[in-house]
């Protein structure tokens, strides 16, 4: 039925176009901007990830335009002259989250063909793919099921018909066939799309982009039209993270870029930073735009602010949609939700601490995370004790552990071996933002190309990792279907509760974990912040224990749980120790005395992995 649809749109070529020159392609990029212009309000309209606020067309559009102003003053028209002044425009005009994937996107695609003379297909395909590579790349925590999806289906269609032709038009109509697929395979990946039962916008965006650089070759009409939107069946409200959308573009700048990137990564998500000294373009969602503007003003000269408040845009936008009664489909087709319930297997790192019990018990494959010290190379794990672990790093100013993340054949070997006895393989990973594993994750799965591995970001590490392994199979068991599963993991690691308090924070400091001003409340003055892992970052709960005292550690601890359980009964509760097993004892102890979980209460111990940077001493809570 999907390939029925998609012929159905499949254009007919009354020639070949084998090479463009630079002025075609250049009407090919206007033509893109008239499609998505066409298609603004559509694409708005099923804007529910990452934040319901309805702007995600017109980001795209303000990003796209700006390039198309820029391209029409224009006098020279060659490859070269095209792709500096696009790069340069793209960075300037870049709005929104989608706005500056798609920049990304574009910078990758242009800096392929810059040195060209004519464009041929083979360019095009490079190009395609070098854009989307660099999209998934220049991000923190790329996330699958969005519009990285399309770029990478459009660069495999555009791969295979390369094939078979060099004609540009059928090399753009088989890039614009994958891209429509895997833009109809987003609404079963990420909740908040399956839900309201529509497809990534950003993603449909593009896909008019794609559409009118292929109409653009030969002045053909567009070929996808609005039958395919309509608003979503269902949206709900629901509490975002941050609360303001921070734009700037930064010029002189004075520090290395990396060096502003850590001053500001933490202090929020969907982070973005965009060219060079030259001319930076920065994007974030934050609570903290004043800290940042700050930050801004000493590392450059800031041309370009913007503040957006995205509370109040998605109140709006639900406000809107509420107000609208038209239900329709987009580009959803009817799939056998039989065919789905097939064997499933895991795929995570050693960071995950997973408990040998459940190894004997599951199909799980383990990717090993090696911890060494810097004149040895030799993996701790083979030679130290746990116990022996923590107390050297107590006692010996020198033995400084380090972690190393997985290289990506080490994930192709698991996966490998995952399907050999299983039809679906899913991939659980530490936090993107805790550790390059997630990304040589995504990329192992890219380089296998096999449809039936998905991978998702965690936004854990340790035991909440263990907890989300642990649902995969107990929801196999309730007979859920593996999309059933996909949902509710990115349900359930949005509603974890995930909180640590540290006896010394030197440890987080050493690793880049922590900011200098929480080491010295920790290190110094023995004020010891009460931590939580939200969206896989480390944040402070603005807490504090002003002493070591373990009761105090145990009661803050508990409070965070009796809080959860007010709104709901948690499935399962975690303590977990970096050898401080007294303190997790007398936690368990306070809970089950205090009635506040009437499920199981299990006491793990912290890896190495994770202990290296945590350091000994550490209680944790993991629960959902």
């Amino acid at each position: 039925m999907i390939e029925a649809k998609i012929d159905r749109y499949r254009p007919t070529t009354p020639r070949e176009y084998t090479e463009l020159n630079a002025s075609t392609f250049k009407k090919m990029i206007m033509k893109s901007v008239d499609q998505l212009r066409e298609h603004q309000n559509a694409v708005n309209s099923i804007n529910v990830f990452p934040v319901k606020d309805g702007d995600t067309g017109t980001n795209m559009l303000n990003t796209m335009i700006g390039v198309k102003n820029s391209l029409e003053e224009l006098s020279d028209n060659s490859f070269e002259t095209i792709s500096k002044e696009l790069i340069n425009a793209i960075i300037l005009s870049a709005r929104g989250n989608s706005g500056t994937i798609l920049a990304e996107y574009f910078r990758g695609f242009m800096l392929e063909i810059k040195d060209i003379q004519v464009l041929t297909g083979s360019h095009l395909v490079r190009a395609l793919k070098n854009g989307s590579n660099n999209a998934q790349q220049a991000l923190e925590q790329p996330t699958m099921g969005t519009i990285l999806d399309v770029f990478s289906a459009a660069a495999k269609g555009a791969d295979l018909a390369h094939k078979e032709t060099n004609d540009i038009c059928k090399i753009l109509d088989e890039a614009l066939k994958y891209a429509l697929i895997a833009l109809k395979n987003t609404q079963f990946i990420l909740p908040q799309m399956q839900r309201s039962q529509v497809v990534d916008a950003g993603g449909a965006g593009f896909l008019f982009i794609l559409d009118g650089l292929r109409a653009g070759v030969s002045d053909r009409n567009s070929k996808i039209s609005e039958e395919f939107i309509s608003k979503p069946m269902i949206v709900q409200d629901e509490e975002l993270s941050f609360q303001y959308c921070v734009e700037a573009v930064l010029k002189d700048i004075g520090v290395p870029i990396e060096e502003l990137r850590k001053k500001i990564e933490n202090l929020g998500n969907s982070f973005h930073l965009m060219g060079d000294i030259d001319l930076l373009k920065l994007h974030i969602h934050t609570n903290r735009p004043n800290s940042i503007k700050e930050i801004c003003q000493d590392t450059g000269r800031i041309v370009d602010w913007k503040v957006d408040d995205i509370q109040e845009m998605q109140k709006e936008y639900l406000t809107n949609l509420q107000k609208s009664q038209e239900h329709a489909d987009i580009l959803h087709y009817n799939i056998s939700r039989s065919v789905t319930k097939n064997r499933i297997a895991v795929v995570t790192d050693s960071s995950s601490d997973i408990s040998e019990k459940w190894l004997k018990q599951y199909p799980i494959f383990i990717v090993k995370m090696p911890v060494i010290l810097a004149n040895d190379p030799t993996d701790l794990a083979e030679r130290v004790t746990l116990k022996e672990f923590y107390n050297r790093m107590a006692t010996e100013e020198n033995f400084v552990p380090i972690t190393s993340q997985p290289n990506v054949k080490q994930f192709i070997d698991a996966y490998e071996k995952a399907l050999d006895i299983a039809d679906i393989v899913l991939c659980i990973p530490i936090s993107s933002s805790l550790s390059g594993s997630y990304r040589n994750a995504v990329q192992a799965k890219n380089k296998l190309d096999n449809e039936n591995i998905f991978v998702i970001d965690s936004y854990s590490a340790s035991l909440g990792v263990s907890i989300l392994v642990h649902i995969v199979f107990e929801l196999q068991k309730a007979g859920k279907d593996y999309l059933d599963i996909l949902t509710e993991l990115y349900a359930i690691r949005g509603r974890m509760g995930q909180y640590f308090i540290a006896n010394d924070t030197k440890y987080l400091f050493r690793g880049g974990r922590l900011t200098r001003s929480r080491y010295i409340l920790g290190h110094i003055l023995h004020i010891h912040p009460l931590l939580q892992l939200k969206d896989g970052y480390i944040l402070d709960t603005g807490r504090r224990i002003h002493s070591t005292n373990p009761e105090k550690q145990v009661i803050m601890l508990a409070r965070e749980i009796e809080k959860f359980i007010t709104r709901r009964e948690p499935l399962c509760i975690y303590i977990v120790h970096s050898n401080a097993e007294a303190k997790a004892l007398k936690l368990k102890e306070y809970l089950e005395k205090n009635n506040l979980s009437k499920g199981i209460i299990e006491i793990a111990e912290f890896g190495m992995v994770v202990g290296s940077h945590l350091g000994p001493g550490v209680l944790a809570i993991y629960y959902a």
